[in-house]
């Protein structure tokens, strides 16, 4: 079974009542078994022998007591099956609702670069300063009601649509190529706070730093510790 990317709730009063009449060996032996069914589901006999080794024969009977049976006559602990069944609809539940505010806000994301450059009034784009990344979020210090504005050439030169071509190919050589338009377009955007020098710096920096992420130039000395250069 592949790893699933949720952790399942511990409950201790479960597992001490389970564990009330066991020795310390087979409580050892009890916790190898929910170990297992975290990982394996539903566990058959023969597979809880592997488990338990030379330890079965001592642990089972003490064990058995506590385990019931799928109607395929698998063994599993029940409140573990209950905790795993619950965080794995919460998991899925979180995974949905990530994917739909991600939606939401693409969804009026113009699809192709050139759609988005000829939208603009005057072929200009007005970005918000923000938080230092033309996101939009105020001036840089929280003060929503002094935001300043950078108004940039939407449209690039030779030189920097060259760079970005480089950018494409060389993420797709550390094997985290833009999957789709409006991942690449949302990129395009942050860059359009930037002249086509300075975007061509930020570009060149990360693929000499072996970056993820597109980042404002920093002097040389300090390439290497940029904050979060995975971050895209």
């Amino acid at each position: 079974m592949a790893k699933e990317d949720f952790c399942f709730t511990y409950y201790d009063g479960d597992a001490a009542r389970d564990t009330t009449h066991m020795n310390r060996l087979e409580r050892g032996a009890y916790h190898d078994l929910v170990i297992s069914q975290r990982k394996f589901g539903h566990l058959t006999l023969d597979q809880i022998k592997k488990v338990l080794g030379r330890d079965f024969e001592e642990c089972w009977p003490a064990i058995e007591l506590i385990m019931q049976r799928d109607q395929d006559g698998k063994f599993f602990i029940e409140w573990l099956d209950t905790s795993i069944t619950k965080m794995r609809k919460q998991s899925t539940k979180q995974r949905n609702n990530v994917t739909k505010r991600y939606q939401q806000s693409t969804k009026n994301l113009p699809t192709d670069y050139q759609e988005a450059t000829n939208s603009l009034p005057n072929n200009k784009m007005v970005i918000p300063l923000g938080n230092g990344n033309g996101d939009g979020n105020g001036n840089g210090n929280g003060d929503d009601k002094d935001t300043t504005k950078i108004v940039v050439e939407s449209t690039r030169s030779p030189a920097f649509q060259s760079a970005w071509q480089e950018w494409k190919e060389y993420r797709k050589e550390i094997k985290k190529p833009y999957r789709s338009r409006k991942t690449e377009l949302a990129q395009l955007h942050k860059l359009a706070s930037y002249s086509d020098e300075e975007a061509i710096k930020m570009i060149e920096q990360s693929i000499r730093q072996g970056w993820q992420g597109i980042f404002p130039v920093v002097p040389e000395r300090n390439n290497n510790q940029h904050p979060n250069p995975g971050k895209i």
